[in-house]
């Protein structure tokens, strides 16, 4: 029955005030019944409407931080899901809400309204009720939901077991090619959307037996400071002729003989430094330096060699006493000085780079990685530290300069740390080098792990959060694949920052799965 003819003949009523006093009480219960059973429709409907809009601009956001140029598969991802959610609320009308982008394409919202179509309040001439309310995703605002900067280090294998063929080199095949899409991905979600508020910045080292720091034949400046070596050598060469020797690499390491080597002292001026470091070790006492102190005196990284020679055997300063090369009778044996400074097994395009911003420099440097080599792991490892480390903040300059280490402790306003500095580790295989020394042996796997697992045990003490990422371990034997999940699963932060990759598929996802953990949408309204 309508209100509207019982209150109309009610007022028509003659017999006494108390019909009038009834049909007032009748139009104000009518508007109170109306405000609550409308009211409680609204406030349900204004829950899911919120909700449906949310979740469509999370997903739009997602999808344009893992393709920034994809902007109108993003906003068609956000309109079907929108719909999607709301495909029971029947009672929406004059629904105009469309998805945009705003803030110079650093988030998404949405225009128009939705309204609920009244059941009680029409009686009182309110025929809708508007259900929508702000919203906005803003992503790219890099680290945790309130925003941090952030500072990331990249660790890449490219060592020979990364080829198809096992043993490299090689710049292309199913493991070395997935990686490089694996950390394009992660670079793109990083570093694809710029951020006013917050600086992202990513740093790779490419290791194998060795870390490359140039290009060959460059005579580096920072070599020098690395290992206090000069730029050029001169001095007695040996010269050795062989015959009946015979090699070839088992896997990642030369197994072959030498057969009958006869050798003669040459003289050879002004030979170029190999620009190629390897760990920082000491032959007595402490051994390998798991630390961060920046190179001096002392204290210098290896050169390729495993050592510094001719100069010295470690990284002290103390000189040879033999096989220093200055006279015919006493040739060097140094691997770290050739004629054109080329000889380093890693090749020629795995540069270290430093941390930055450019999103072209990093996904270039990507493409020119090369594999070949043993796996010098805890190398890889402490190189990540070195990248993100404030203490050589007197070799890594400018833009590349890390951050403090205070600042990953220190809260903004917004409660999240002003700096997120992270370390990711990914591997193949078991760590069985060091000093260019290559042994798949357990004893040497398990020692060159230990290296690994000191350096990880130093940079979460100084805050660096660390993922590690196994990558095709179920192909490793037994013993290989014990010591490098342990090893990988030791260094992570925590276990949830342990991945096991067993393909190129699953690799991609634990880079992607990574790179949106340290970038993850917020929403604003």
């Amino acid at each position: 029955m309508s209100v509207r003819p019982l209150l109309s003949g009610l007022a028509k009523n003659e017999r006494g005030s108390t019909a009038i006093i009834f049909a007032l009480c009748a139009v104000a219960l009518a508007g109170f019944v109306g405000a609550a059973v409308d009211g409680a429709r609204w406030f349900s409907m204004r829950r899911q409407h919120a909700l449906a809009v949310d979740n469509a601009l999370l997903a739009a956001a997602r999808h344009l931080q893992v393709q920034p140029t994809d902007s109108e598969g993003a906003l068609d991802s956000a309109a079907l899901l929108y719909k999607t959610n709301l495909k029971n609320a029947t009672q929406l009308t004059n629904n105009t809400v469309k998805f945009v982008q705003a803030d110079t394409n650093a988030s998404i919202t949405f225009t128009g309204k939705a309204y609920l179509t009244t059941s009680f309040l029409n009686v009182v001439g309110i025929q809708t009720l508007d259900v929508t309310t702000p919203a906005k995703a803003v992503f790219n605002q890099s680290g945790l939901n309130s925003g941090t900067n952030l500072e990331i280090a990249l660790m890449l294998d490219v060592t020979g077991s990364m080829c198809d063929d096992g043993t490299g080199p090689c710049n292309s095949g199913v493991k070395i090619t997935g990686a490089k899409q694996a950390a394009t991905d992660l670079v793109t979600i990083v570093l694809g959307q710029a951020s006013s508020s917050y600086t992202s910045r990513i740093a790779l080292v490419p290791f194998s037996s060795a870390v490359r720091i140039d290009a060959d034949g460059t005579s580096n400046p920072l070599m020098q400071t690395l290992t206090g070596m000069p730029k050029t050598f001169s001095g007695w060469f040996p010269s050795w002729s062989c015959s009946g020797g015979s090699g070839s690499y088992v896997g990642e390491i030369w197994v072959g003989t030498s057969g009958t080597c006869t050798m003669t002292p040459v003289y050879s001026a002004n030979t170029k430094l190999i620009p190629c470091v390897t760990e920082r070790s000491f032959d007595s006492g402490s051994g390998f330096d798991p630390g961060d102190s920046a190179p001096a005196s002392g204290n210098w990284l290896l050169a390729h060699g495993g050592d510094r020679s001719p100069y010295s055997w470690d990284s002290t300063n103390t000189a040879l006493t033999q096989y220093t090369g200055t006279s015919a009778a006493d040739v060097t044996h140094t691997w770290n000085y050739t004629t054109d400074g080329s000889g380093c097994m890693s090749q020629p395009g795995n540069e270290i780079l430093p941390l930055t911003s450019n999103q072209t420099d990093v996904t270039n440097r990507l493409s020119t990685l090369t594999a070949f080599g043993p796996t010098a792991g805890a190398l890889g490892t402490v190189w990540t530290q070195y990248l993100l480390s404030p203490n050589w903040s007197g070799i890594w300059t400018g833009s590349q300069r890390p951050g403090s280490y205070q600042d990953t402790q220190t809260k903004q306003a917004n409660g999240a740390p002003i700096l997120r500095k992270v370390a990711v580790l990914m591997t193949d295989g078991g760590f069985n080098t060091n000093r260019q020394f290559a042994e798949d042996s357990a004893t040497q796997m398990q020692a060159v792990s230990n290296n690994a697992i000191s350096v990880c045990t130093n940079m979460k003490k100084n805050g660096i959060e660390i993922y590690a990422v196994g990558f095709a371990l179920n192909t490793l034997g037994a013993t290989e694949r014990s010591i490098a999940t342990t090893t990988l699963k030791a260094c992570g932060t925590d276990i949830s920052h342990f991945y096991d990759s067993i393909s190129v598929e699953d690799l991609k996802s634990a880079f992607r799965d990574i790179a949106l953990k340290l970038t993850p949408v917020r929403l604003s309204q």
